[in-house]
């Protein structure tokens, strides 16, 4: 059954809650390179707030290891923790990746993105503490992700 490109926007976005990991095409315009992400939600209301943030997360771990000091503005996740991260992965809470909301739309009716799961609450909160305390989120951004 093909449903609709609208049915599948608001399937996507009944799934999506605070702390959801999903899989994305992302364009990273620093390399010009578009490549398959796994990216965690950090808005609280992610039904009305524009853009929507996420964290990106990486199993290339080798530039956490070589450089330890960033190493406290990251959540490691051990292989097989979570069943869509079977190997090492890096959630980097150093940079907040913010989406325009019609873009994830457009995504979903597209069925280019996708909910694999979700974090359990402990990390989520290990997160939140991660970004209460940084220098290198602004603090409107430390207040759209971390306000109830």
């Amino acid at each position: 059954m093909q449903l609709p490109p609208e049915a599948l926007k608001k399937l996507f976005f009944a799934r999506l809650k605070r702390g959801c990991v999903v899989n994305a095409p992302v364009h990273f315009h620093g390399t010009g390179d578009t490549k398959e992400k796994f990216l965690v939600l950090l808005n609280q209301d992610h039904g009305a707030v524009d853009p929507m943030f996420f964290f990106v997360t990486s199993s290339k771990l080798a530039f956490y290891e070589r450089n330890p000091a960033l190493q406290a503005d990251a959540v490691f996740i051990e292989p097989d923790t979570l069943q869509f991260f079977p190997l090492r992965t890096v959630i980097n809470c150093r940079e907040v990746h913010s989406f325009p909301k019609a873009d994830v739309e457009e995504l979903a009716g597209q069925r280019r993105i996708e909910v694999v799961g979700d974090l359990p609450q402990a990390m989520v909160e290990q997160i939140d503490r991660i970004v209460a305390a940084s220098k290198l989120i602004s603090p409107a951004d430390k207040q759209r992700i971390l306000a109830p």
